[in-house]
């Protein structure tokens, strides 16, 4: 079996992402809302090519310049939420 979806909204987590995020390619939802997760995006997230959803809302996430998004195709601009 494959992990399709991952939900770890509202848990508290106050920490950068990981960089192996970039590692669950095959994944088409990604829900991190209501946490403190903090900094940067790593750049790593552009190898997640089938993600659909993503929603990373109410947390302390920055990013200036995001070139690696534009390798999400697959996901449309209403379900990234204040990132």
């Amino acid at each position: 079996k494959t992990l399709e979806e991952l939900d770890l909204s509202n848990n508290d987590f106050s920490y950068k992402l990981p960089t192996q995020i970039g590692n669950l390619r095959v994944l088409t939802g990604l829900h991190l809302q209501r946490n403190r997760l903090l900094g940067p995006l790593p750049s790593e997230m552009g190898l997640m090519v089938n993600l659909k959803t993503w929603d990373m809302s109410h947390n302390h996430v920055f990013e200036k310049n995001r070139p690696f998004l534009s390798n999400l195709k697959n996901v449309s601009a209403s379900n990234i939420i204040s990132v």
